[in-house]
C-alpha cells in the first residue's frame, strides 16, 4: 500500500535552497541539512496529495474505534449469553406445562423492563425460534393442566374456575367464567355517571389482554385490579388510576397488552385476552387530551365473563405480533406475596403509551 500510494503522488517539488545548501555541506553539518530537507519535502508531499497524513490519521483513529466498539459489542454478547445460560438452567423440561414456582415474585417492573420483547419476523426467528423439523400440534389440554397445577385460595385446582373451552376463529379458545351470571349483574350504579341513567348501571361488554404471568394472580383473586401503582410498575395516566379495556369496536387492540409466550417449550406460542362486562355508570373520566380510545373502569365496576386463550405455532404466527423467548417461572406473579395480596397484578396500559403518563 505504501507503494502504491507514492506511485500515486505527484512528482516532487522543485529543488528549495535547503537543497543547495546540503550539497555544499560537509560531516555533521551535512547530515543535519539532508534530515531537514527530507523532512521538507515530505510536507511539501503531503500537501500536494490533498492531506494525506491527515487522512491516515483519520483512519488510525476510525480503527481504534472500531476495535473498541467490537470489544464493548464482545463484552456484552458474553454477560448476555451468561444471563441466558442461568435462565435456561432454571427453565421446566421441554414438552411439559410448568408448574408454580413458589419462589416467583413477577411484578409489571419485570414484564415491561426486564423482560425483552421481541416481535415475529425473520430476524426473531433466526436468532431464537428456529423452523422446528416437525409442526407443533396446539393442544388446549396442556394449558389447562398450566392451570390445574395452580391453586385456588380453598386449594382448589385453578381450572375449575373456568368451564369447558369453546374452540373459536384464530387460534382462541374460549372458557367461561363460571362465577359470573349476567342476571346477577347490580341494576344500580354507585359510579358518578348514573345519574345520566336514573341512577342505574350501564354494563357492556368490553376487552382486556394480560401477560401470562399474571394470569394466575387474576384468577386466584377473582377479578381484574386498577393500576395505580408506579412503585410496583404499574402503568397508567397520571389522573386516571384504574383498570383500562377495550369497548367491542376496538377490541382487537386489547392485544396490545398480550404478549405470546412458548410456556411449554414445545414449538405452541400462548396467550391471554379477558372479555368483561363493565359499567359505563362508574367509569372514571379520561382527559380528552390523553387521546385514547380505552376505557378506564373503577375495579368495583368490572366483572370478568370469560378468559380467552390462543395458541399459535410457526406456520400461524404473524410478522409483528409480539412475543418472549422464554417463561421464566420466577417471574410470575404470586397471588400470595405481600405485593398481590390484597389483589391481582393490576390490568396496564400497553408499552406505547401517550405522554403525560405514569412511568
Amino acid at each position: 500500500p505504501a507503494i502504491a500510494a507514492e506511485q500515486a503522488l505527484p512528482p516532487a517539488p522543485a529543488a528549495v535552497p535547503m537543497e543547495e545548501a546540503a550539497m555544499g555541506a560537509s560531516g555533521a553539518d551535512a547530515e543535519m541539512l539532508h534530515s531537514a530537507l527530507q523532512e521538507q519535502q515530505l510536507q511539501a508531499l503531503v500537501a500536494q496529495a490533498g492531506g494525506l497524513g491527515t487522512v491516515d490519521a483519520g483512519e488510525t483513529r476510525r480503527e481504534e474505534a472500531v476495535k473498541r466498539r467490537k470489544s464493548e459489542e464482545d463484552q456484552w454478547w458474553a454477560e448476555w449469553e451468561e444471563k441466558r445460560r442461568i435462565l435456561y438452567s432454571r427453565l421446566p423440561p421441554e414438552n411439559t406445562s410448568p408448574p408454580f414456582d413458589e419462589a416467583a415474585a413477577g411484578t409489571p417492573r419485570d414484564w415491561n423492563e426486564v423482560v425483552t420483547p421481541l416481535y415475529w419476523g425473520k430476524k426473531t426467528l433466526k436468532r431464537y425460534f428456529p423452523a422446528p423439523e416437525q409442526e407443533a400440534t396446539v393442544d388446549i389440554r396442556r394449558f389447562m393442566r398450566f392451570l390445574a397445577q395452580r391453586s385456588t385460595r380453598d386449594g382448589r385446582p385453578l381450572v375449575s374456575l373456568l368451564g369447558k373451552p369453546e374452540p373459536m376463529e384464530d387460534g382462541w379458545f374460549r372458557l367461561p367464567w363460571r362465577a359470573f351470571s349476567e342476571s346477577a349483574l347490580p341494576e344500580a350504579s354507585p359510579g358518578e355517571w348514573a345519574f345520566q341513567n336514573g341512577g342505574k348501571a350501564d354494563w357492556q361488554r368490553a376487552w382486556h389482554g394480560c401477560k401470562l404471568e399474571a394470569l394466575y394472580s387474576i384468577m386466584y383473586h377473582g377479578r381484574l385490579a386498577a393500576s395505580c401503582d408506579p412503585s410496583r410498575g404499574d402503568r397508567f395516566f397520571d389522573s386516571a388510576p384504574g383498570v383500562y379495556v377495550h369497548k367491542d369496536k376496538t377490541a382487537e387492540k386489547a392485544m396490545n397488552y398480550a404478549r405470546f409466550v412458548p410456556l411449554c417449550r414445545d414449538g405452541v406460542f400462548w396467550c391471554a385476552k379477558w372479555e368483561v362486562m363493565v359499567d359505563r355508570a362508574d367509569r372514571v373520566a379520561v382527559a380528552t387530551k390523553k387521546g385514547t380510545d380505552q376505557w378506564v373502569q373503577h375495579e368495583r365496576s368490572v366483572q370478568l365473563v370469560a378468559l380467552w386463550v390462543c395458541g399459535l405455532t410457526h406456520a400461524t404466527m404473524a410478522d409483528g405480533l409480539e412475543l418472549q423467548e422464554v417463561w421464566d417461572p420466577k417471574l410470575e406473579a404470586n397471588p400470595r406475596s405481600k405485593a398481590f395480596a390484597q389483589g391481582p397484578a393490576p390490568a396496564e396500559l400497553p408499552a406505547d403509551r401517550t405522554e403525560g403518563e405514569n412511568i
